[in-house]
């Protein structure tokens, strides 16, 4: 007979195990205990969010919802994640995933989650919400961007656990930013096969840390904080002496080291964040159009858009803040009326052919959107 229940203390290992077995082949290199070591470097530690599907007393699927804390501003919001899904080979096509993703996208929905991440292909996922949307953009940096710079009295060390609380710093500079633990800080630099690596100056002070992934000759960024966006070249001139001849960093739109990448790159893609899945829009719109607010001001104005299966968005633009509710209104006009996909495209998304019609109907709406919804791949599970 077939069950779902949540993972017990003792499991972990068998838990890990499973998630290996499906996942990667005998020979691989990869294991769950280094790719996500937050996770599984000590599977008992996560055993008990895991989702589990049974049968017959033997494990056929699982998956890993989680809830954290998105910190933006002096708000906080709680961030759904879903990892780790998988159903054994000689289970599949049986909707054991369908089940196993009802019973995750429930239980966060249910903890209070206004968004949920997933990665993974579009296909597997768009019926159950998921739409790739937000946006990430990618730098990418060649020798001849910084030819002539110097970058005497820099050097490149090992993240080491007394630089801990000086890169949590730097961490939560970046508004919104994922809550995380002290004591997960490292292992969450080191996902995704990531060498964590801090920036030093000749005065031995501390100038930014990053997370780097090898791919041949590429240096894959995930993850940087600079102390000042002057240390950027630094860090290129660095990374090159290292035998890299391309590197590529995903950085935070509206950061200083945003503006001084633009100005240095040999190029740059403009990319979705990750599948996400909106579940409440009302505090999600209001917190990102307030976090936009607050850095560069903007028109002030009201919009009203119906989106299928949600209701009536009214947001609300003043000199002193940003209001948006999400109502019935039955007896009230809406500026334009959008299914799920169009609504998410329009607010999040670097693309949206939506939003040139409302730009027609409320110009002001062209400083608001779209939103500046990024999320840090280092969270993602």
């Amino acid at each position: 007979m077939e069950i779902i229940r949540k993972g017990r203390l003792g499991e972990g290992k068998r838990v890990r195990d499973f998630a290996d077995m499906c996942f990667f082949t005998e020979t691989s290199e990869e294991r769950f205990e280094t790719l996500l070591p937050k996770l599984y470097g000590e599977p008992e530690k996560t055993v008990k969010e895991h989702i589990l599907l049974e049968d017959d007393g033997e494990l056929k699927g699982l998956i890993l919802p989680q809830a954290m804390t998105w910190k933006a501003g002096e708000r906080d919001l709680l961030a759904g994640h879903i990892g780790t899904v998988c159903v054994s080979p000689d289970y599949r096509e049986r909707g054991a995933m369908r089940r196993l993703m009802k019973a995750a996208i429930e239980e966060l929905e249910k903890a209070g989650c206004v968004y949920i991440v997933l990665n993974g292909q579009r296909q597997r996922y768009e019926h159950y919400g998921f739409i790739p949307t937000g946006s990430k953009t990618q730098f990418v940096f060649c020798p001849a961007n910084i030819k002539g710079e110097q970058a005497e009295g820099y050097e490149l060390r090992a993240f080491m656990p007394e630089n801990l609380e000086k890169a949590e710093k730097l961490f939560c500079k970046n508004n919104p930013h994922m809550s995380r633990e002290r004591k997960d800080f490292a292992d969450i630099l080191c996902s995704w096969s990531a060498h964590p690596l801090v920036l030093w100056n000749k005065d031995n002070k501390l100038c930014g840390y990053c997370t780097v992934v090898s791919q041949g000759e590429t240096a894959a960024i995930a993850e940087l904080r600079l102390t000042d966006e002057k240390h950027l070249k630094p860090l290129l001139k660095c990374l090159f002496a290292r035998g890299f001849s391309q590197i590529m960093i995903n950085i935070a739109p509206g950061t200083e080291e945003y503006t001084e990448a633009g100005l240095l790159c040999e190029y740059y893609n403009i990319v979705p964040c990750y599948n996400i899945r909106i579940v409440q829009f009302a505090p999600l719109v209001e917190t990102l159009l307030e976090q936009k607010r607050r850095r560069f001001g903007l028109p002030q104005g009201e919009a009203e858009l119906l989106i299928e299966g949600y209701g009536f968005l009214e947001i609300k633009v003043t000199e002193e803040s940003v209001k948006t509710r999400i109502w019935e209104g039955k007896d009230k006009e809406a500026h334009m009326k959008l299914s799920y996909e169009q609504a998410v495209h329009l607010l999040f998304s670097p693309l949206s052919l939506e939003r040139e019609k409302l730009f027609g109907q409320c110009p002001f709406t062209a400083s608001w959107l779209p939103l500046p919804f990024y999320i840090e791949e280092n969270d993602c599970i």
